[in-house]
């Protein structure tokens, strides 16, 4: 983290403001993360509700496909205990072979609803683990601390007070010296 403690700072204050730093770290590229995730997570969701719509009109599709193949079967069916010819049975079975194949467009789009529900988990599982890895990397108590001594140096010494004494003294003609004070 590139800190330093203070001088006579305790090692567990110095741990409490690693765990304000690194928190404070860990959000900002949390929020990073996330700004990077979301057009992801967006653009997933929108073709998740596109896939499901799919599904829905492949649904209604396959409804309507059956309902027309089981009227074009009641009406040859009709057709033959009146004694007519019966002449829609090609269009009754071309009718179910419709039918089946909107069967298989909903399973088609069930797979990828399903796919896209894959993809979003995985999306989810990928923003997880980066965060993980963000909350490991940046944890102060995993931090080991390397006790560094500072020896003074001269450029580091500052004088705050310099002050000069001055005792004046009298020589007599003996060569003695006497305080002028006296």
């Amino acid at each position: 983290m590139k800190e330093f403690s203070r001088v006579n700072e305790s090692e567990r204050d110095f741990r409490v403001r690693l765990q304000q730093k690194a928190r404070e770290q860990r959000d900002a590229e949390t929020d990073k993360l996330r700004q990077k995730y979301a057009p992801k997570f967006a653009s997933l969701q929108e073709q998740m509700r596109r896939a499901q719509a799919a599904v829905e009109r492949e649904k209604d599709q396959a409804r309507q496909q059956q309902m027309q193949a089981a009227m074009s079967f009641g009406t040859t069916l009709l057709s033959g205990f009146l004694g007519r010819r019966a002449t829609g049975a090609r269009s009754t079975m071309s009718g179910v072979s419709r039918s089946m194949k909107e069967s298989r467009d909903i399973q088609r789009a069930q797979d990828t609803v399903g796919a896209m529900q894959q993809r979003m988990a995985q999306l989810e599982a990928d923003f997880k683990a980066d965060t993980e890895r963000l909350s490991t990397r940046l944890d102060p108590m995993a931090e080991q601390l390397e006790s560094i001594s500072v020896r003074p140096a001269k450029t580091g010494i500052s004088v705050q007070v310099l002050a000069l004494g001055w005792l004046p003294l009298w020589q007599n003609p003996d060569g003695k010296l006497t305080p002028a004070w006296e």
